[in-house]
């Protein structure tokens, strides 16, 4: 179970990639996002988009990135934005009850960051393969202030930690503190990579879980 999570975590969720030998299989994943592009500028612009998941971006920001470098218009950048969404190659996550608030950005597969980027953002990509899971089994999901997601259909709150200790759990409680004293939760987990623990928090008992667990209870 371990080994598989693993390569999952690594390479993402295109079965495709099973076959292919790991020296190939990120140049692969580049491949495939030039298939989506019917140009250079529709390339730039989903990387643009797959660099950025997990993150508090509204479409204005990322254009005003993205005309630095290409000449495209306002209205051309918004509308490749939507045809990859409507094409479930990127979702906008919304904040609870704040439509006008900046959505989250994923991607329909969290491998393709690394892929892109020398930066590493390890959690987004984490993070990511919690919403990807999510969205796979609810429909009404959202974010809240120190809450990576909320299902609102059972009232669950999520976070994502996937190196979570001992030693960051006063943080953790005090980050919760603040959002229980504006809403209650029926339930809520932390995800991670491969620790087991709970605790509570005012009075609520908090689920530590390994994504591989949590993923199939």
């Amino acid at each position: 179970t371990t080994a598989s999570f693993n390569q999952f975590l690594k390479y993402g969720n295109l079965a495709e990639l099973i076959q292919i030998d790991d020296f190939i299989k990120e140049q692969r994943l580049q491949d495939i996002l030039k298939l989506y592009s019917s140009n250079e500028t529709h390339l730039e612009i989903l990387k643009l988009l797959f660099s950025n998941i997990d993150e508090k971006k509204s479409i204005f920001q990322l254009f005003t990135v993205m005309k630095k470098d290409f000449k495209i218009s306002k209205d051309k950048f918004y509308e490749m934005c939507k045809v990859f969404e409507d094409n479930y190659l990127i979702f906008f996550l919304q904040k609870y009850k704040q439509e006008k608030a900046s959505k989250k950005l994923y991607s329909y597969n969290h491998a393709f960051l690394p892929a892109i980027s020398h930066n590493k953002k390890f959690k987004n990509e984490f993070s990511n393969m919690i919403f990807l899971e999510l969205i796979n089994k609810y429909t009404n999901i959202y974010y809240l202030d120190n809450i990576d997601f909320y299902i609102e259909d059972t009232n669950t709150a999520i976070l994502s930690i996937p190196f979570f200790n001992p030693f960051l759990v006063n943080t953790i409680k005090k980050k919760l503190e603040t959002s229980l004293k504006k809403q209650t939760f029926d339930e809520i987990y932390i995800i991670t990579i491969g620790t087991v623990d709970s605790f509570e928090c005012e009075n609520k008992q908090i689920q530590v879980l390994p994504f591989y667990e949590w993923a199939v209870l």
